[in-house]
């Protein structure tokens, strides 16, 4: 009998070879789906805070020393803590995401190193976040035998996310250098808009996105575990 798990790849067919099942270490799914969920939470607190930071700026402009512009004030603190803790819950997860295809002996091109320190590369940082997120997705998804197929990889998902995301940085840069006079309060929301709704897209992309993978990892360990007990010899 042929062992499905340390069977040679074959290619072409999305098949991930893995290693012998004493080799395959178990994912820490639980851990992946914990930091997944939080970096959802922190997502919805960006997205309730933009669209408030964003209609309450118009009457904070007009009236600069008012109460709405104090509210305005700290909506845009909450905001601006919320994505600083939505990026190091991202980081937790990818790494998460990588260091589980590494354990069942998946060999990545972005690895451990790159789930975190591709976000700190200036210029390399606009590009090597998404090249890691595809690879996870796409090693996520790949079949555990040549006789079971590949998932879908999401990969149109991710390009949208990652898109939206920087439309949203760039409008919401390019918003912040503009400054209005109390009575210009009508013209601010056309400057705003676009980075608000972006930046919103993204996080709701973004959303999807982490649940499709840490989907398709969950589906991963499930597979391993009934091929590993198809073994010869396995209890």
């Amino acid at each position: 009998m042929t062992d499905p798990i340390a069977s040679p790849p074959f290619i072409g067919t999305g098949w991930t070879a893995l290693p012998t099942a004493s080799v395959v270490k178990a994912a820490r799914i639980g851990a992946l789906k914990f930091a997944g969920a939080v970096t959802a939470a922190l997502l919805a607190v960006v997205i309730v805070a933009s669209v408030a930071d964003m209609v309450l700026t118009p009457s904070a402009v007009e009236d600069p020393n008012g109460p709405i512009a104090l509210t305005e004030t700290g909506a845009s603190l909450v905001r601006v803590v919320a994505m600083v803790g939505t990026a190091a819950a991202i980081m937790a997860w990818l790494f998460i995401a990588a260091e589980n295809l590494e354990n069942w002996g998946v060999r990545l091109k972005w690895g451990l190193g790159w789930a975190i320190g591709g976000w700190f590369l200036p210029v390399a940082n606009l590009v090597i976040p998404v090249l890691v997120v595809n690879e996870l997705a796409k090693a996520s998804a790949s079949a555990v035998s040549p006789q079971s197929a590949p998932r879908r990889t999401g990969t149109g998902l991710i390009a949208a996310w990652w898109v939206t995301f920087l439309l949203g940085t760039g409008f919401t840069r390019a918003s912040a250098q503009k400054r209005f006079a109390p009575d210009e309060g009508d013209f601010v929301l056309g400057y705003v808009l676009p980075g608000t709704l972006c930046y919103v897209a993204a996080a709701v992309l973004g959303m999807l996105v982490i649940r499709h993978i840490t989907a398709a990892q969950a589906r991963r360990q499930v597979a391993l575990d009934a091929l590993t007990r198809l073994r010869p010899g396995s209890v």
